[in-house]
């Protein structure tokens, strides 16, 4: 899947994985992570700099599925905001892993992981990149 946001013209490519957790006589499917390639980050007219907003949406709500759970358990994470302060520094919320490549100058990728899945595959309709 492909989209496009604001500081990447080109379009970025948004790949969602699953985790498949067994159980006595059955077992689920959770979206685990989401890798993110061709990130445009050459420079700050492009994507350094900016911060980017990850929600998944089921197909009969405005309101976005919960993500994850907090490391303390406690917590719904709906959103998952992360940014490239120079190509090759990645950051992002608390409870959700962001593992990023790239510098300056060339494209880069981000994963994002949801080490406590919350959100079935099977729920998942949509995916929804915003770069601010």
């Amino acid at each position: 899947v492909s989209v496009t946001s604001a500081c990447d013209s080109n379009g970025i490519t948004v790949t969602p994985s699953v985790r498949f957790v067994n159980a006595a006589g059955a077992g689920t499917f959770y979206l685990s992570t989401i890798a993110l390639t061709n990130i445009d980050l050459t420079n700050t007219t492009k994507c350094v700099g900016k911060t980017f907003t990850l929600n998944a949406y089921d197909d009969a709500s405005a309101t976005p599925l919960q993500l994850a759970t907090s490391s303390g358990g406690s917590t719904p994470i709906t959103s998952a905001t992360f940014s490239n302060s120079s190509g090759s520094d990645f950051f992002g919320t608390t409870g959700i892993s962001v593992t990023g490549s790239g510098n300056g100058g060339a494209t880069g990728a981000i994963t994002l992981g949801f080490g406590t899945p919350s959100s079935t595959s099977g729920a998942v309709y949509k995916i929804t990149l915003q770069s601010q």
